[in-house]
Formats: structure tokens, sequence, C-alpha cells
């Protein structure tokens, strides 16, 4: 699941997840995004997801804040959560 507030750079994080089906051996990955930390909680699934790419700067609340949520969540224990920022230049 990746989760950012900026729809492009999620877009952007998804089609380069779903470009490495064609170089993992035939295992398809399933992506899933959301826009809004408070509604990505809401639509979490326990135990579904092996990564969470969860940006750290989102409005509402920020990411360490969603991932501290889906941790006390069964969230399996395979999981791997990795929190990041994109720094934007004008």
């Amino acid at each position: 699941m990746i989760v950012d507030d900026n729809e492009d750079i999620a877009l952007m994080f998804k089609a380069g997840l779903e470009d490495s089906n064609k170089h993992n051996g035939g295992n398809r990955i399933e992506v899933h995004t959301c826009n809004n930390p408070v509604t990505a909680l809401s639509e979490f699934k326990p135990s579904f997801y092996d990564l969470l790419l969860v940006d750290i700067k989102m409005p509402n609340m920020n990411g360490f804040e969603l991932c501290e949520k889906l941790l006390a969540m069964d969230i399996g224990q395979d999981v791997k959560t990795i929190p990041k920022s994109v720094a934007q230049f004008s």
C-alpha cells in the first residue's frame, strides 16, 4: 500500500512497483494507493500487505502517526514499513 497526499507521486511509485512485475519471475505485484491517511487507516486490510510505503508529510495525520496506528492493528509479522519524503523543487 502506498499512502501519499500527492497523487502524482503515489502513481509514480505504483508504476515503478508494477513495472517490476516484468522482472520478478511472473509473480504479480498488486499495488494499492491512497491519497489520504485517514482513508488509508479506515480501508487498511490487516495481514494483507507486504509493504507499506508512507509519506511523512501529510495533512490530518503525518506518516509516522499513520504507521503507529497501522502497527497497532494486526498487520502481520512480515509487513515492511517504509516512511518516505520526496523533496519538490521549483
